[in-house]
C-alpha cells in the first residue's frame, strides 16, 4: 500500500522585519528582504558607496600629503575654495611629482608655491594654479619670494577653529580635512581622479583578511615594511616575488618638466601659450644631453616665469636663449617671441638724430676740379656731430 505524503503548504511565512534604512516595520514573505521599498534600498546603497569612497580617500597617500601641507601651513584653510574638479587637478600635480621622482626612488623635484604659504600677510593656497613642480634646490633657494599671480587669501580672514597644530595626529587631520571640504566633494574627487589607497594600506587589509586569526605574523604586520608585506602576501598566495625586479621608467629631463609645467599654466596664464609651444617644439628636436640646456640661464628664467614673473620682464634675457635654442633645433622663432626694442625704450641721450646728407654722390669724377672729401658723422652722447672740414 502506497504511503500518503503530506502536501507542502501553499502559503509562505509572513515576516515583519524593520527596514534597515528608515527603521519602519513592514510585512514581507521574502526571507532575505531588509528594505521596505526600492527607494530605501537605493538610498542605503548610495550611502554605502559614499562611505567606501571616503574611506578610500582617508587611506590614500594623497590625503596624507594634504594633511602634511595643512600642518605646515598651520591651518586647514590652505584648502579653501576647493571643488571636486579642483581637487582632481591638485591630485594630478601630486601624481606627476611622484612620477618624475621615480615613485620615491629620488627626491630631485618638489612642489613649489607661487604665492608662498608664509607670505607677507597672506596664505598661499594649495591649489593647482598656485603650484609648480620644480627642482628641489631651486625651490629651497626661492624661499618666500613672490613675483605675482598664484592664489592666496589674507591672514586676517583665517578662522582659528581651522588651525592645525604641529605634531597633530595625521589621521585626525585627515578626518578634519574631509569634514572641511565636505564628504560629497571628497567622494566625487576620488571617483573622478581614481584616487586609490596607499599600497601599504591595501597590503595590510589583504593580509588581515587572509591570514588565520591564530597566525603569529598577524600581530607583527604593522611593524613590517611595504616590501616585507608584499613578500608575505606573495608567500600566502604561493607565489615567489621576483627579486631585483624594477620597473623601467623613461628618464625625464628637468627642462622637459619645466616645459610641461609651462604648458599646464597656460590654462591660468594664456600669454604663456606661444612660449610653451615653441619650447616643446625645440625640445623634441634637441638632444637632451646638450649642455646648453642646463648651463644657460634657461632653467632659472623658466622658473621665474612659472613663479609669476611677468613675461615682458623676462624676455630681454630669454630672447638670447631662444635664439640659440632655435638654432640648435633648426627652427625659427615665432614673430610674437622675436625681440624688437621700441625706439622710445632707447635712452634719450643715445637717440639717433636725423641723417644729414653732406653730399650727393654721382661719379668718381665729379670732384676732380674741387675735391671735397666725404666724411661720416660721429655718434657722441647727445646726437650726431659733423666733423670739421680739412679745408677750413
Amino acid at each position: 500500500m502506497k504511503q500518503a505524503t503530506q502536501a507542502a503548504p501553499t502559503d509562505k511565512t509572513v515576516r515583519r522585519p524593520r527596514c534597515k534604512q528608515c527603521s519602519k516595520q513592514f510585512r514581507t514573505t521574502i526571507a532575505t528582504k531588509i528594505y521596505c521599498s526600492a527607494q530605501c534600498k537605493t538610498i542605503a546603497t548610495n550611502a554605502k558607496r559614499k562611505v567606501d569612497y571616503t574611506a578610500r580617500a582617508s587611506n590614500s597617500a594623497f590625503m596624507y600629503y594634504l594633511a602634511s601641507e595643512a600642518e605646515r601651513a598651520g591651518t586647514l584653510e590652505i584648502l579653501r575654495g576647493h571643488t571636486a574638479q579642483s581637487l582632481v587637478e591638485l591630485y594630478r600635480v601630486y601624481a606627476y611629482t611622484l612620477r618624475v621622482n621615480d615613485y620615491g626612488d629620488n627626491n630631485a623635484y618638489a612642489i613649489s608655491h607661487i604665492a608662498p604659504v608664509r607670505g607677507n600677510g597672506t596664505l598661499g593656497l594649495l591649489h593647482a594654479c598656485n603650484l609648480v613642480v620644480t627642482l628641489a634646490p631651486m625651490n629651497l633657494s626661492h624661499a618666500t619670494q613672490y613675483f605675482g599671480f598664484g592664489a592666496s587669501i589674507p591672514r586676517y580672514d583665517l578662522l582659528h577653529k581651522h588651525a592645525v597644530l604641529k605634531g597633530a595626529s595625521r589621521k585626525d587631520t585627515i578626518s578634519r580635512i574631509i569634514a572641511y571640504l565636505g564628504a560629497d566633494v571628497v567622494s566625487e574627487a576620488v571617483k573622478l581622479g581614481k584616487i586609490q589607497p596607499t599600497r601599504r594600506h591595501t597590503l595590510l587589509l589583504w593580509l588581515r583578511d587572509h591570514l588565520d586569526s591564530k597566525d603569529p605574523r598577524l600581530s607583527k604586520l604593522d611593524t613590517l615594511s611595504s616590501k616585507a608585506l608584499a613578500t608575505l602576501k606573495a608567500s600566502v598566495q604561493g607565489k615567489a616575488e621576483s627579486e631585483g625586479f624594477k620597473l623601467m621608467i623613461k628618464e625625464v629631463h628637468c627642462v622637459e618638466v619645466f616645459a610641461s609645467e609651462l604648458k599646464r599654466h597656460c590654462e591660468y596664464r594664456p600669454e604663456l601659450s606661444e612660449l610653451a609651444t615653441f619650447l616643446s617644439s625645440c625640445l623634441r628636436r634637441i638632444n637632451k644631453r646638450e649642455q646648453f640646456l642646463v648651463e644657460s640661464p634657461l632653467l632659472q628664467l623658466m622658473f621665474n616665469v612659472l613663479h609669476g614673473q611677468d613675461l615682458t620682464k623676462v624676455m630681454p634675457d630669454l630672447h638670447a636663449v631662444l635664439v640659440t635654442l632655435a638654432s640648435l633645433a633648426k627652427l625659427s622663432i615665432p614673430a610674437s617671441l622675436d625681440m624688437v626694442v621700441p625706439l622710445e625704450d632707447i635712452p634719450s641721450s643715445l637717440q639717433i638724430a636725423p641723417v644729414v646728407l653732406l653730399q650727393t654722390f654721382t661719379s668718381v669724377f665729379d670732384d676732380i676740379d674741387q675735391p671735397a672729401p666725404y666724411t661720416v658723422p660721429t655718434l657722441v652722447s647727445g646726437g650726431y656731430v659733423e666733423p670739421d672740414s680739412p679745408f677750413d
